[in-house]
């Protein structure tokens, strides 16, 4: 008579029901992107620029001061203005402009990156653009530091792009700046930024020969090493 099995006692030899854990939940994905639009026609930013005048007088601002607060009334308008997309451009565009009559280069910077975020420019391109005309003016105790933080976060991202030429150009008009004497506590800083550019630019060089070298010599260790060290 064969052995009972007590009830519930599994018997010799089975094997345990597989134990269902929670589903598996997908990866996160990145957020989309926002999309860009091309820019307004030169004939509508006319149109709404007229408006503009016509409602903000922006010709009987004289001082550095009423400049500038039209300049920021601007940059809020263009912010706010989600609605009308040329209406926003032209009011950035001025905030821009004005920002940039004043020295003001973090205005400046705020007002590009507002227009990069929603139109089809090259956001990287017109800060390089925009700082080199400001800092053409830059030579007091207002604009100076303002040019500083601006120049250090353009830089920060031009390195983060790996657009090197675009860091250096930066980091040489900022240096030039801050050799009048407003700019003198922040010489330190910006010669640490600028060194910080060169390291760069010379590792970036060393990387596009060792690739070449790797083209020809794949098991080049020196070129390896140099390779390594770029993207680490």
């Amino acid at each position: 008579m064969p052995p009972q099995v007590a009830q519930g006692t599994p018997a010799v030899g089975s094997q345990p029901a597989p134990v269902e854990g929670p589903p598996t939940a997908d990866p996160p994905q990145p957020p989309p992107q926002p999309k860009r639009h091309p820019l307004p026609a030169k004939e509508k930013q006319q149109e709404i620029g007229q408006q503009i005048d016509e409602v903000y007088k922006p010709a009987a601002r004289k001082t550095p001061a009423e400049k500038l607060k039209l300049a920021q009334d601007f940059l809020l308008q263009g912010q706010k203005a989600d609605g009308n997309l040329e209406e926003r451009f032209v009011f950035l565009q001025r905030a821009m402009d004005l920002a940039c009559e004043t020295h003001d280069a973090v205005l400046v910077m705020a007002a590009v990156t507002s227009i990069g975020n929603d139109f089809e420019v090259d956001t990287l391109d017109a800060k390089v653009k925009m700082l080199t005309k400001v800092s053409r003016g830059a030579d007091d105790e207002a604009s100076i530091p303002s040019l500083v933080v601006a120049a250090g976060q353009v830089i920060d991202e031009a390195l983060a792009a790996d657009q090197l030429e675009a860091a250096g150009t930066i980091a040489d008009l900022v240096s030039r700046a801050c050799q009048a004497p407003a700019g003198r506590k922040f010489r330190k800083e910006v010669q640490q930024r600028r060194l910080k550019v060169q390291t760069a630019k010379t590792l970036g060089e060393r990387f596009q020969q060792a690739r070449a070298a790797l083209e020809k010599e794949p098991d080049n260790a020196e070129a390896l090493l140099a390779v390594g060290r770029w993207h680490w």
